[in-house]
């Protein structure tokens, strides 16, 4: 089953506008326009985190054309700096959203008397090994206005985690985006993570990780794909 099929299934059948939205994915996807795809009102998104999070080998196979177009867009788009920090490493599994409308953030934020609000402030630069982000805008001129100072970085970015100070009723957490040569246990993996179309590499790192059933299910995924 496709991408496509998988789409088609999840949503009710009485929902013309996302199945409207499907049949036009299918008909027009193309690379430049795999963040549009990815923050338009379809469940696409939430397919990807949920394969990402739960390690959904079969899923990720599928999903590979969507996860080298978006790498692709953001190696090409890489974002302007801020600083860096250091302390404890921390990662996200999937991609990663964020604003630079610190305004917009706060007008969003509600308060709860059972729960403190957080606002994370992430901070970073392009440099060699760090994971790719870019301004939404700047990968797709036709995004939604409310969303062009969006950023996204890619699935599996490592930060550092920084400073957290309590300012005007607000938790501030301060994290810093790192590369893999930050972190010790990812510089032997460094010359399988530079071969990022080698179809092989998700497999490779999941040996590595000590998860040889996954690995054995994505080879299997990459032998019955293969022309007869």
């Amino acid at each position: 089953m496709n991408l496509f099929n998988i789409l088609e299934n999840i949503i009710s059948s009485d929902d013309e506008y996302s199945s409207n939205l499907i049949s036009q994915f299918e008909q027009t996807y193309e690379l430049q326009q795999v963040v549009y795809w990815l923050t338009s009102n379809t469940p696409l998104i939430r397919i990807v985190n949920k394969a990402l999070h739960e390690q959904d080998i079969n899923m990720l196979f599928t999903l590979c054309f969507l996860l080298v177009d978006i790498y692709t867009q953001l190696i090409k788009h890489q974002a302007d700096s801020l600083n860096a920090f250091s302390s404890i490493i921390c990662f996200f599994n999937g991609f990663l959203f964020t604003s630079t409308n610190i305004l917009q953030v706060m007008s969003n934020m509600k308060c709860n008397n059972q729960f403190e609000i957080v606002l994370i402030d992430l901070r970073a630069i392009y440099r060699s090994g760090v994971a790719s982000f870019a301004f939404l805008r700047d990968i797709n001129s036709n995004i939604n206005k409310k969303i062009d100072q969006e950023v996204i970085f890619m699935c599996y970015s490592i930060f550092q985690i920084g400073s957290l100070v309590f300012k005007n009723s607000i938790w501030i957490l301060e994290l810093t985006l790192i590369s893999d040569a930050d972190v010790q246990e990812l510089l032997a993996m460094k010359p399988q993570l530079k071969r990022s179309h080698n179809l092989c590499m998700i497999g490779d790192l999941l040996i590595y990780c000590e998860k040889s059933d996954k690995a054995m299910i994505y080879y299997q995924c990459l032998l019955n794909a293969l022309p007869e």
